[in-house]
């Protein structure tokens, strides 16, 4: 009896020893399984920071050349403004331009249209006064640079050279004397024809002797 009784114990003691083994080796295996488990989420974690980091150089990258398109198209907005600006500019300083050049060739046509006449004057008239005449005349439509102050003897008359200037020597003598008249100072603008040196075509002359203040 104390024999069976010894010998349950050693099998009892052995199957204690031996699930105890078993119990270390199923607790080392799940450790093993458990550090095995931590690794691949260590691993899946380093890999996921990876590519979250390559994620967010990939975002500041695409938000640097984003910021730089906007600098680009804001650069391209403000150059096509300006070239709009200055085309408009150019344009109006064009069309004033060409207007201006319109009149400056209007004006020099009308004046080569008018025609030329010298005056010569002396005696008690002032140079003033002969250029208001001038500006009459203008008026007129005669183109009358500024007269020279001549002495010598003359009479007052208007000189043409060419019988087709006849016409004009007339109405340029009426417009002499109804300036005069104006002025108080009543004067006889006689017409006569002069001979021209061969080849030339001499303009109109008005030749004024008297006095008028």
């Amino acid at each position: 009896m104390e024999l069976a009784k010894l010998v349950g114990g050693l099998i009892l003691g052995v199957g204690g020893f031996v699930a105890a083994v078993t119990q270390y080796e199923v607790g080392e295996l799940r450790a093993k399984i458990a550090h095995s488990d931590l690794e691949q989420v260590r691993k899946a974690k380093k890999e996921a920071d990876t590519a979250l980091a390559g994620e967010r150089k990939d975002l500041a990258r695409v938000r640097a050349e984003k910021t730089e398109a906007d600098k680009l198209r804001a650069a391209a907005i403000l150059d096509r403004d300006q070239a709009v600006q200055d085309a408009a500019k150019a344009t109006a300083e064009f069309r004033t331009s060409l207007a201006q050049v319109t009149q400056d060739y209007r004006a020099g046509k009308a004046e080569a249209q008018r025609p030329l006449t010298y005056l010569q004057f002396k005696g008690s008239i002032k140079r003033e006064l002969i250029d208001e005449l001038r500006e009459t005349l203008k008026a007129a439509s005669f183109n009358a640079p500024p007269a020279e102050r001549r002495s010598g003897d003359y009479s007052s008359q208007v000189k043409y050279f060419n019988a087709a200037d006849q016409a004009d020597a007339e109405k340029l003598a009426r417009s002499v004397e109804g300036f005069f008249r104006s002025k108080g100072c009543p004067m006889t603008m006689p017409v006569a024809r002069a001979a021209a040196a061969p080849g030339q075509t001499p303009p109109l002359e008005v030749w004024i002797s008297g006095s008028c203040s």
